[in-house]
């Protein structure tokens, strides 16, 4: 029998699955390996994070020790993830119907799913921090950081430096 976190554990990591899984289908549509019967090198990018986000890090998290690792993995998809997406909806939004073309027509929607497989990880990473720093595996003066390792500040900062170097990548190389 499992306990309530058990119960909780279990949850999260099916979200996982299935947050990555509805991921993969939607970008499935727009993102063939092949087309034309040639094959498309970009395509392999949405396969490979479908196969790190249904399988790999629900993987990770359910073997309980190495949910940093897990987090870690998690939380690149969905940040890379996010940041293509948003250029992309940027790009191609009419300017006679902004609102439409983010809201309806954009990626906004796929964010937000890449959005909330990261929280359903930092939850997971969230209670297996706990326990560990129950067992005397970390010190619990130094998790209080916001800005520490895994912790929302440090996706914050990631968040922002990884997004000012795409900007600037697109404006350059345009």
């Amino acid at each position: 029998m499992l306990t309530v976190t058990g119960r909780v554990r279990a949850l999260a990591i099916a979200g996982i699955v299935l947050s990555g899984s509805g991921g993969f289908l939607i970008h499935f549509r727009a993102h063939w390996i092949v087309k034309n019967d040639v094959f498309v090198p970009y395509g392999l990018v949405p396969l490979c994070a479908a196969v790190i986000s249904i399988i790999v890090v629900p993987w990770l998290f359910a073997a309980g020790r190495r949910s940093d690792l897990a987090q870690l993995l998690n939380g690149m998809t969905a940040i890379v993830g996010a940041i293509a997406m948003t250029h992309i909806m940027i790009a191609h939004a009419s300017a006679a119907h902004f609102a439409k073309s983010i809201f309806i027509n954009g990626t906004l929607p796929d964010s937000l799913l890449a959005c909330g497989k990261w929280v359903l990880g930092q939850l997971l990473f969230e209670f297996d921090a706990d326990r560990l720093a129950q067992r005397g595996f970390d010190d619990p003066s130094k998790r209080a950081a916001w800005w520490r390792f895994l912790r929302p500040g440090w996706w914050g900062i990631h968040l922002a430096a990884m997004g000012g170097v795409y900007t600037a990548g697109v404006f350059i190389f345009q």
